[in-house]
């Protein structure tokens, strides 16, 4: 697996900066993002896609409302939590045939 390399300090300085930053996806919807080591892989009106720049596992991804919430289950209406889980499946999907995870 490769991972992308940051240091303790770049950690420290991102949980600082996020405890007082704006909404981190909401500023890669908007086209400013603090860091510009996000690739997106998909996007459309309601949902935007990208792997994470701090990833566990081969292949983290993740798949948000482009909608802010702060808790996506309550925040969002139904159809468009049923739609970001649509997205989330096609995603995993992809994901996997291209990883090929153990499990």
């Amino acid at each position: 697996m490769k991972r992308i390399p940051f240091t303790k300090k770049e950690t420290n300085t991102y949980i600082e900066e996020r405890k007082v930053a704006p909404c981190f996806i909401c500023e890669i919807v908007e086209g400013k993002p603090l860091r510009d080591k996000h690739r997106i892989l998909y996007e459309d009106e309601q949902v935007i896609v990208f792997f994470s720049i701090y990833p566990t596992h081969y292949g983290h991804t993740l798949v948000c409302p482009k909608k802010h919430s702060e808790r996506v289950v309550n925040d969002l209406a139904e159809n468009e939590y049923l739609y970001l889980q649509k997205i989330v499946h096609k995603i995993g999907k992809a994901v996997e045939k291209v990883t090929h995870p153990e499990r």
